[in-house]
């Protein structure tokens, strides 16, 4: 099967274009032809579809020049299939436009809330939001959640407003993926088909098979950082409760200044600031520690890096919202809080019982290989993909 992969980003730039990349990947090693369509980007990895790449970097509603260079691109490789991923504010709906022209079937996952929400999260002003529900996208004006901008927000809530009136995504797409069942219920509640919502879990591949169990002495966060990361909840919880336990961080992002400062504030001499670290360096920081912590308090769609930590027999504590609950399993693969407190209390519960760790950390990496491996999520995805074309094999 031809299968065209659309993303706007090409190279790795997030949690999507890691698995962007890796199912391109999977469905290659399957027997399927990869056609990629992306921006133009000097950060890009090679492609050789890279000529048909448009140079429009940002746009609010349409491009046209994404959608004549797309069209090439259709006539040329005839592809039976589009699968797209981000496209908003950079190749826009209008390439929905020329898929529905040339009749090709589009299924697309769903890596954040832009469908349903101006501001990508449902998170706004320090805490989870759904303001906007049922099409309420005056809302995100009214709260300024792009960038505290009365005008940036205005001009996103009208964008909104826009694609809603004219189905821009319902009526283009075939199929929308949900990573979770999180994320199908907030799809739903916010005004999608549930017909039209399947879901079908992340997946990681199992690159340290042979990496023996061991227990670091560290606790680990690697990640973007970011205000609703739950990094400022993480160190204040450290800073109240005294624990003598390193703290690695490992990422950058626009709050890194604000987690700096508060290191300082607290006098943390127990955590350390690692950086941006490249694949070898991060999955060497994963194996040296004890456990993994996902501090975040946005609602995540999923959570990649719980995967990235089980396959490294490393357990997990994080925030009891969004996704993680159905990829955490209290007391096997680790530990889930909702309140500062339990943060604590799990914290300590690691520290102190380090004896077993090794065995979650065993109970996660057979999760991991159980429920996320890559066949799993290739049979998932094989099985929409002919449900939409049935006359491919």
């Amino acid at each position: 099967m031809k299968i065209l992969q659309i993303n706007k980003y090409f190279y790795l730039k997030g949690g999507a274009e890691r698995y962007y990349f890796d199912l391109c990947a999977l469905l290659e090693k399957n027997g399927h032809e990869i056609i990629h369509f992306s921006q133009a980007d000097s950060n890009n990895f090679y492609s050789a579809y890279s000529s048909f790449f448009p140079k429009t970097k940002y746009r609010f509603f349409w491009s046209w020049e994404t959608a004549r260079k797309l069209e090439v691109l259709i006539k040329k490789n005839k592809p039976d299939i589009a699968h797209v991923h981000l496209i908003y504010h950079h190749l826009t709906p209008s390439i929905l436009a020329v898929l529905k022209k040339y009749k090709i079937p589009v299924v697309m996952t769903v890596h954040d809330y832009k469908l349903i929400c101006p501001n990508y999260s449902l998170y706004t002003q320090g805490a989870p939001c759904e303001r906007c529900c049922q099409h309420k996208y005056y809302q995100c004006a009214a709260h300024r959640c792009i960038k505290d901008s009365y005008i940036k927000s205005g001009l996103v809530a009208l964008e909104m407003y826009g694609h809603k009136i004219f189905k821009s995504y319902e009526k283009n797409i075939n199929i929308f993926i949900a990573p979770s069942e999180f994320a199908k219920a907030e799809l739903i509640k916010f005004g999608l088909s549930e017909n039209k919502i399947k879901v079908i879990n992340h997946f990681a591949n199992v690159n340290h098979a042979d990496t023996p169990a061991k227990t670091g002495d560290y606790l680990l966060y690697f990640g973007r950082i970011a205000d609703n990361k739950g990094l400022d909840k993480l160190l204040h919880a450290l800073y109240i409760s005294k624990l003598s336990c390193k703290l690695k961080i490992a990422g950058s992002g626009p709050y890194l200044s604000e987690i700096r400062k508060l290191i300082i504030d607290y006098h943390l001499n127990n955590v350390e600031l690692l950086g941006h670290l490249n694949t070898a360096e991060l999955n060497k920081q994963i194996a040296g520690a004890m456990a993994i912590v996902v501090p975040s308090v946005v609602w995540e769609t999923f959570g990649l890096t719980v995967l990235e930590a089980y396959a490294q027999n490393k357990i997990v504590i994080a925030h009891q919202s969004g996704a993680l609950p159905e990829i955490v399993k209290e007391g096997e693969t680790g530990y889930l809080y909702a309140s500062e407190n339990e943060l604590i209390e799990k914290i300590n519960l690691v520290i102190n019982n380090k004896e077993r760790l090794i065995n979650l950390g065993s109970n996660a990496k057979k999760f991991l290989q159980t429920k996320y491996n890559p066949e799993n999520h290739y049979q998932q995805l094989l099985a929409v993909y002919c449900g939409l074309r049935p006359d491919q094999p």
